[in-house]
């Protein structure tokens, strides 16, 4: 016959439990002053729970294994392939206090159950005759059953001390101490308005067609060259394609010309030049010891939200992955039982965003500014519209800094977009920083976002203040500009 308690059992909020004491120890202290190996179901998690509990110094999987072992417990806890198992399915340690209250909860209600059972048994005999026997007895099984409840220090939720408040700011003053709170970008016009902030989701919007891949592959190169480990999830595209732009970026021979000689499809006089300047920026990116160990990818098609944030927590953890890109948010998919799209994006914002916390890292979610949603004849210097998000409501509300990019060419105002152009970078949130708009340069060869120039600087505030476009004044002060080609020349490995 089924165990009825069965029905009162959560084992993955269990499994939760011990999962975040081994990602993050500092969760520990908090845990046990309420939770006890009696409040777990299965007998394998109550072993652990006390082997973590016994540990005086640091709780991971090589520790906890060799008390088990000494203690010769270790088969009893499922070996040390399930400790790994509970880290790679603990979605996030930062639920630990939730899931511990799940947990004492189920306690409550089999306590509950069996003590109703008893009662029940007690009515049922023959000799009964005072009630109060059953009244007593009820009371006093009553206690025991809502001692999971009151472990808390208190039989209420929300419950705290001021000591327990305490313990909480200094643990969190402790945790942040000497961790980055928020990073540059390089970009001098952006990072004067808005730092990227650690431990969040930092969006980037943009129209199709005007460059916030671009944007993000150049930004992801600035961060390598700093020293910092990216790792870029590719939904919409070809980790391939988009390692094309970065090579782009870094050679200056033209996105389109590379494709060409990787296919060995492109004659002419540079031909044989252009592929030994690529090969030599492969050979750069193929070094494990520089930027090449520093940037990694991933195309797996139509990745879930959970293997998304279980593969943050390998790379984080593994390989010091401190940077994230999600190229392209929507493609990202929420689970089945999420029916309605608007509740799917927000599973997604949420997840990534909670992922992000946890690992402390900063996660750079790319999306789309409808086509409809701006007018065409929008004026120069307006800015889109919050509600211009594709769908994408949900992340600009889970993001703390928010940013889109918009061009005039998008607009009907100047339909020329292959060569060197202005984009208006719009800071649309920020959280402890001001908005406002400035301008990057794109250059949709080397596919490269770069900083205005002097001269480029000068163009663009005088087709402000006459109200017209970049090119339209850089026309008419006789200046010409590059249709094509290279911009610059391409450029040798700086070896």
């Amino acid at each position: 016959m089924t165990d009825p308690t069965n029905r009162f059992v959560d084992l993955r909020a269990e499994a939760s439990v011990l999962g975040s004491v081994l990602l993050d120890n500092a969760v520990l202290p908090k845990l046990t002053a309420s939770l006890e190996d009696e409040h777990f179901y299965r007998e394998q998690h109550r072993v652990l729970w006390r082997a973590f509990t016994a540990l005086k110094g640091p709780v991971d999987t090589v520790t906890v294994t060799a008390l088990l072992k000494d203690r010769g417990e270790l088969k009893a806890a499922g070996g040390g392939a399930y400790l790994v198992e509970l880290t790679d399915k603990t979605p996030t340690s930062w639920n630990a206090e939730h899931y511990a209250q799940i947990v004492r909860e189920r306690a409550a209600l089999r306590a509950l159950h069996g003590m109703l059972r008893a009662g029940q048994a007690v009515l049922e005999e023959d000799e009964l005759d005072d009630p109060f026997v059953v009244v007593d007895k009820i009371e006093r099984d009553l206690t025991s059953a809502l001692r999971p409840l009151r472990t808390q220090q208190a039989s209420f939720r929300g419950f705290k001390r001021c000591a327990d408040i305490n313990a909480k700011i200094v643990a969190t003053r402790q945790a942040i101490e000497g961790a980055v709170s928020e990073l540059a970008t390089s970009w001098p016009e952006i990072d004067r308005m808005a730092l990227m902030p650690m431990a969040t989701l930092i969006l980037i919007a943009s129209r199709p067609g005007v460059g916030k891949t671009i944007f993000a592959t150049s930004l992801a190169n600035l961060w390598v060259d700093e020293g910092e480990r990216v790792h870029y999830f590719v939904h919409e595209d070809t980790a391939e394609r988009l390692y094309y732009r970065c090579l782009a970026q870094r050679s200056g021979i033209p996105f389109g010309r590379i494709a060409g000689l990787v296919q060995n499809s492109t004659n002419g006089p540079n031909a044989e030049l252009d592929w030994d300047i690529l090969r030599g920026w492969m050979e750069h990116y193929a070094d494990p010891e520089g930027i090449g160990g520093r940037l990694t990818w991933d195309d797996t098609p139509r990745l879930t939200v959970d293997a998304l944030r279980l593969r943050c927590r390998q790379l984080a953890r593994e390989e010091g992955v401190t940077r994230f890109f999600f190229d392209h948010a929507l493609e990202i998919q929420a689970p089945r039982w999420v029916k309605k799209r608007n509740e799917q994006v927000e599973y997604i914002a949420k997840g990534i965003r909670d992922a992000m916390a946890e690992l402390n890292t900063a996660g750079v979610v790319l999306s789309q500014l409808s086509r409809s949603a701006e007018p065409p004849e929008r004026k120069l210097g307006k800015p889109p519209r919050i509600s211009s998000l594709k769908e994408s409501g949900a992340l600009e509300e889970a993001a703390r800094l928010a940013i889109f990019l918009t061009r005039d060419e998008v607009y009907g105002l100047d339909q020329n977009v292959d060569y060197l152009h202005p984009v208006e970078v719009w800071v649309k949130k920020a959280t402890n920083a001001k908005t406002g708009r400035t301008h990057l340069m794109c250059d949709p060869g080397r596919t490269l976002f770069r900083s205005p120039s002097g001269s480029e600087a000068r163009m663009l505030g005088m087709a402000e203040n006459a109200g017209t476009t970049y090119h339209e004044t850089v026309k008419a002060h006789g200046m010409n500009y590059n249709r094509g080609g290279y911009t610059p020349a391409p450029t040798a490995v700086p070896f």
